[in-house]
């Protein structure tokens, strides 16, 4: 920890810190903020990633793979055969917060409480094998200051991506943990293909690729990356659920898919261009379709790429049916949000 302290107070243009404490329990949470510009670290536009370390005390290497990337992104370190200027190009959409929590060298904190039990979904719920020496979720959910700091961070940070890093095995798991099954749907076949690349490219197939609780031989409930998944991450489900019970063809799913994450991308680029920044048209176009190169360079060349452009300009042109129906979702969704600011649409608790 204070390692991590030492090298943020040599990086403040890069890197800035706060630790955390609450409910008169003491605990120190470090959390790192990375952006290549410190001017730039409210920047709404920036790809936000949210990684979490050393949840379990004892996983020391967790901690140190903190460390270890922190210095990466500070340049004290440099990954070998990696160009630097292609690497600072991607960190320049990236808004990274990474977390360190770890309480002394034990699965449990300084109160006996398992961090990774004490989270809202499926919260409490005991298998046959429960053993409370190990898997204790605390007296009830967010119980503790490391988790309530947790969710409030990722309630205000909003990331992109979750990630959080264990150890004690070789694998790559996405949700669920509380049971053995995945999410529906196209995203999820879609982050199960990116870890299976990165488990060829990087881990020689060693890693196991597939839900923690379907994986990992026993489910564990109330975990941190349940409730990311159920309760923080709510567009892409709704937006799943949406266009499947209106039957729409995979290919409308497609052409809303990619405009949801491919505008956030592009956005990260070339901002959210309105007519009060006084940009033609003709200019915002030429910079989205830059950015939707880059995006495609990503992809390599072939057919997939291809692919991501016509879909893309299949929108821009409104150039069939699905294309037309996902626009109309767009003008639903603006329609809902001016309702929603005018107070004609209320949320409740």
């Amino acid at each position: 920890m204070e390692e991590i302290k030492s090298l943020v107070h040599r990086h403040p243009r890069k890197l800035t810190t706060f630790s955390g404490a609450s409910r008169g329990y003491q605990t120190d949470v470090a959390v790192v903020t990375y952006c290549r510009n410190r001017m730039e670290v409210n920047d709404r536009s920036k790809f936000r990633l949210l990684v979490s370390f050393g949840q379990h005390g004892r996983e020391l290497i967790t901690s140190e793979l903190a460390l270890r990337i922190l210095s990466i992104l500070s340049e004290e370190e440099f990954l070998p055969n990696v160009d630097r200027r292609a690497l600072n190009r991607t960190l320049d959409h990236l808004l990274i917060k990474l977390v360190e929590g770890g309480d002394l060298c034990e699965r449990r904190n300084g109160r006996g409480v398992d961090l990774n039990r004490n989270w809202s979904v499926d919260w409490g719920k005991k298998e046959k094998d429960y053993d409370p020496t190990e898997e204790n979720p605390g007296s009830a959910p967010f119980s503790e200051p490391v988790s309530q700091i947790m969710r409030k961070l990722a309630m205000t940070f909003e990331p992109h991506v979750w990630i959080n890093v264990h150890s004690g095995m070789e694998a790559l798991f996405v949700p669920y943990d509380h049971k053995n099954t995945t999410p529906d749907g196209l995203l999820t076949i879609r982050m199960k293909s990116i870890l299976k690349v990165l488990n060829q490219r990087h881990f020689h197939d060693r890693c196991m690729v597939g839900s923690g609780g379907g994986s990992v031989g026993y489910l564990a409930h109330g975990t941190a990356t349940d409730y990311m998944c159920i309760k923080m991450a709510i567009v892409h489900d709704i937006a799943e659920e949406v266009l499947l019970k209106s039957s729409v063809e995979s290919r409308g799913f497609f052409i809303y898919l990619l405009r949801s994450l491919g505008r956030r991308y592009i956005s990260s680029i070339v901002g959210d261009i309105t007519p009060e920044d006084g940009v033609s048209k003709s200019e915002k176009n030429r910079r989205e379709q830059e950015a939707l190169n880059h995006m495609c360079d990503l992809l390599g060349e072939g057919p997939r790429a291809d692919e991501v452009s016509q879909l893309w300009m299949d929108y821009e042109v409104n150039s069939s049916p699905e294309a037309k129906i996902v626009k109309d979702f767009d003008k639903g969704g603006v329609i809902m949000g001016v309702a929603f600011e005018l107070g004609f649409i209320r949320c409740s608790s």
